[in-house]
């Protein structure tokens, strides 16, 4: 029965790799590294500045009148002269003034003592369409 018993032995030995055999398996391999971590963010830009204001209505008015006469002649049409053209100006709403503005304009473009002057001249005043 030790015969037996050493036997068993001897093989349970064997398999567990405590034998003196030289064809024994190799171990398993090590586990990978953890991961790094993030960096850091970046900062934001500087904001940017803020831009003039405009100029009031009293400028506004003044270059208008002053295209006026230049092109037109205040007394040709229907002011009685640059205090009569500023009041209108700066009186009157958002979409009369542009346009007013907007005539005045293309009676600048048009040549002078033409009949296309003399129209928009007359817009420019105030008269339909610009009434």
């Amino acid at each position: 029965m030790r015969m037996i018993v050493i036997l068993v032995l001897s093989g349970t030995l064997g398999l567990f790799g405590c034998g003196s055999s030289d064809d024994g398996s190799g171990g398993s391999g090590g586990s990978g590294g953890t991961g790094g971590t993030g960096g850091t963010a970046g900062t934001g830009g500087t904001a940017g500045t803020g831009g003039t204001g405009g100029t009031g209505g009293t400028d506004a008015a003044a270059a208008f009148c002053d295209g006026f006469e230049a092109t037109c002649n205040y007394l040709d049409y229907e002011f009685e002269g640059r205090a009569d053209c500023l009041d209108f100006y700066n009186t009157e709403d958002a979409s009369r003034v542009a346009c007013v503005e907007q005539h005045l304009g293309f009676a600048m473009g048009a040549e002078p003592g033409s009949a296309d002057r003399d129209l928009h001249c007359g817009h420019a005043s105030g008269l339909p369409p610009c009434n």
